[in-house]
């Protein structure tokens, strides 16, 4: 997964904490269905506001949050990744 922070105008953020929020459900016999959840890597932008992840697991959710000085704090739509060209990986 990788992308660009910007604000609303359009200008890059550089230096602002990216989080990609890792998410995976399994089968419990108390709960019958359950799940797990956890940061899996931070980042930090660089000049340009770019940030890039490792390989992430086609099947398991992941969603990104963002904050930075001077803006509010950012959460991006829970996804499922997919297989590399399958249009669902981010």
């Amino acid at each position: 997964m990788h992308g660009v922070i910007t604000d609303r105008s359009g200008k890059p953020v550089p230096g602002a904490a990216v989080s990609l929020w890792w998410g995976r459900n399994y089968v419990s016999e108390k709960t019958r269905f359950s799940g797990v959840g956890s940061v899996l890597e931070g980042y930090k932008t660089d000049s340009d506001g770019h940030f890039a992840s490792s390989a992430l697991w086609p099947g398991d959710r992941f969603k990104v949050t963002v904050d930075a000085e001077g803006y509010g704090k950012a959460e991006s739509p829970e996804i499922t990744g997919g297989a590399a060209g399958s249009g669902i990986c981010p």
